[in-house]
């Protein structure tokens, strides 16, 4: 029944066509082409992740990345079928009842890598651009979400960039060089208008594939190149932002390490699948990391397939595997339980900080914003 789903989402996505921005909100007959999330364990909730009680907003191109602030969803979109170029829209989502678009620009740049959101301004990376031949760091101020964000501010990066994070005033920019060495870039943006260069250091061969950021150290998920066929998280204390100090306490996995989320005094980490052969094994497991920068693993456990985006909050994991979305129990790491799953083709899962009652997942084949209701805690096992 699971890839049932997949070609039915994908004949649905085919049937999109038009100028190079289409919006259209699911109708209810749309959604219950799914199956609805189901309930695999007694600690869960069988009405969380279920299509029947969420809306989504679709697009006629990719949903590269999202981010979740005040009922209000910003996001990167990449090129469509028509060779459009890459669109910034933001969503109005406080509604309970539909998804509706704010604003949004399109052909802003070419080939936006990575987007985030932080005190109204929207944050880019770029490889390069209609006006910049280099990679490119680009600020939009998305103040008001009703306005199209309008560009103020950018800076050469020089070397390809990956991902951007951007917490307290900096933003922590991965990059790879013409080495193939990855790293990360740290930019003052406490004035969005007048980025500065910070620090940067050097985190080993490959691509930075995700950040989080958990006090004074900044956790990195490391996919390792072709010739290294393996992952890692790679621990940096960004305690002094102008010197950035990679740690000896890597995480290393026989994967390629794909996403990394740290709350808490947990680690969530996920990967899997090399570029070679994707028959390689899949994982999900949880650190401590109450005594920064040493992990302990507390647990692990096996996927079917890759978790490519996690979050997690009250005991409740969610994985973005490009295939579905996934909620586990993990208030026992060492008895990671299966709670509900939903087959929305998600890539990418993220929190509203002002809203603990739902979640957005941003779909790949769909190209669309999806709202679930978000698990209850479960018990504690």
């Amino acid at each position: 029944m699971k890839y049932i789903n997949k070609v039915l989402v994908f004949a649905l996505a085919s049937l999109l066509t038009g100028g190079c921005l289409l919006m259209m909100e699911l109708p209810g007959e749309y959604n219950s082409a799914y199956d609805a999330g189901s309930d695999g364990d007694s600690d869960g909730d069988s009405n969380c992740l279920n299509e029947e009680y969420s809306v989504s907003f679709t697009f006629d191109k990719d949903i590269d990345n999202i981010d979740v602030h005040n009922g209000y969803v910003y996001l990167l979109g990449g090129k469509d079928h028509d060779g459009c170029g890459d669109l910034l829209a933001i969503l109005d989502a406080t509604s309970d009842s539909s998804i509706s678009l704010a604003s949004g620009v399109n052909d802003v740049f070419y080939d936006g890598y990575h987007m985030a959101f932080s005190g109204g301004y929207m944050y880019v990376v770029s490889e390069e651009s209609y006006s910049h031949d280099e990679p490119t760091l680009f600020v939009f101020d998305a103040s008001n979400p009703n306005n199209d964000p309008s560009m103020v501010a950018w800076r050469d990066l020089y070397f390809h960039s990956t991902r951007i994070l951007v917490e307290d005033g900096n933003a922590y920019i991965g990059i790879i060089d013409l080495e193939e060495n990855c790293g990360i870039v740290i930019y003052d943006v406490s004035n969005p208008s007048s980025p500065i260069y910070r620090g940067e250091t050097k985190v080993g061969e490959g691509e930075v594939t995700d950040m989080s950021l958990n006090g004074d150290f900044l956790y990195c998920a490391i996919h390792n190149n072709d010739f290294v066929e393996s992952g890692s998280v790679a621990v940096l204390d960004v305690s002094n932002p102008s010197a950035p100090l990679p740690t000896m306490n890597a995480a290393s996995h026989s994967v390629p390490a794909q996403a990394v989320f740290a709350t808490g005094e947990r680690l969530y980490v996920g990967g899997g699948h090399s570029s070679i052969s994707n028959e390689d094994p899949t994982f999900f497991a949880v650190y401590s990391i109450s005594d920064s920068p040493n992990l302990e693993k507390l647990g692990e456990l096996e996927l079917e397939d890759v978790p490519f985006s996690i979050a997690v909050d009250e005991g409740v994991a969610y994985f973005a595997t490009g295939w579905n979305i996934e909620a586990y129990n993990v208030t026992d790491p060492g008895d990671i339980r299966f709670i509900s799953e939903a087959y929305n083709d998600a890539k990418q899962v993220d929190f509203d900080p002002e809203d603990s009652s739902v979640l957005y997942t941003a779909s790949g084949w769909a190209n669309d914003v999806h709202r679930f209701s978000r698990c209850s805690q479960p018990d504690s096992n």
